[in-house]
């Protein structure tokens, strides 16, 4: 094997662990590595119009994380959520949908994005909106 042959590691580079199916998450694509975390590589085309622009870097709401080239054009790094709200307040079971530990958390990451985006606070809201890489 020749050194022109053989695939070298790239440090930092976001490696692939499994595509998505559909509806496991609220964004389609590939679960990569990104550094000690993962998140999800779609292509910036799927994400057209979508609000989650403005927000870019954002901690308490779901927004782009980073932007890589693929081999097709830029593709959007997005956070990886294990599931939707939704799909987490319809699972089965005999007992109730939502444990009192789960409740809190959900309330208070809520409020953290509320307040992230408060005007009053610099949030998001209150900026110029950017451009987007869709030219929106």
């Amino acid at each position: 094997m020749t050194e022109s042959t053989r695939s070298v590691a790239v440090a930092g580079a976001h490696r692939s662990i499994r595509v998505l199916a559909d509806g496991e998450g609220p964004f389609p694509g590939e679960l990569v590595s990104r550094g000690a975390t993962v998140a999800v590589r779609t292509p910036v085309a799927r994400l057209r119009g979508w609000a989650g622009w403005a927000h870019a870097g954002a901690e308490h709401v779901a927004a782009p994380l980073d932007l890589a080239l693929g081999a097709d054009g830029q593709d959007a790094l997005l956070p990886w959520c294990v599931r939707t709200v939704d799909a987490h307040l319809v699972r089965g079971g005999e007992g109730p949908s939502v444990s009192r530990g789960e409740a809190v958390t959900l309330a208070v990451s809520m409020l953290r994005g509320v307040v992230e985006l408060a005007p009053e606070r610099g949030g998001r809201a209150t900026r110029a909106r950017r451009p987007t890489v869709d030219g929106g």
